[in-house]
């Protein structure tokens, strides 16, 4: 009987140093733009392209586009502008339009 008391605690034990450890070994989770809002915003009016591609959900073919766009129609007037950009939805505006400005910030 004191065995098997003995490896039932045991087991316990085992279990919970593995939930201790979980947070450790899972990866962070990752940053929401809202989480970000208090960090840097990138001027989508100055941005090169591998600047544009730090946003989450642009990569390089889009940050080409942006740039594109901003040399034949002239610079965003608004963040939302960017909508008219191809390849940037409603989905990836959500997630970076308070990564973006359109203006330099002080």
């Amino acid at each position: 009987m004191n065995n098997h008391l003995f490896i039932r605690l045991s087991s316990i034990c085992i279990a919970i140093a593995i939930l201790a450890l979980i947070p450790t070994i899972l990866p962070a989770q990752e940053t929401t733009a809202s989480d970000q809002a208090g960090t840097s915003q990138i001027n989508i009016n100055t941005a090169s392209e591998s600047q544009l591609t730090e946003l989450p959900g642009i990569g390089p073919a889009i940050a080409e586009r942006i740039v594109r766009h901003r040399q034949k129609v002239g610079p965003f007037k608004a963040v939302e502008d960017l909508k008219q950009v191809k390849g940037i939805g409603d989905k990836i505006f959500i997630k970076i339009k308070n990564l973006i400005v359109t203006e330099h910030t002080s």
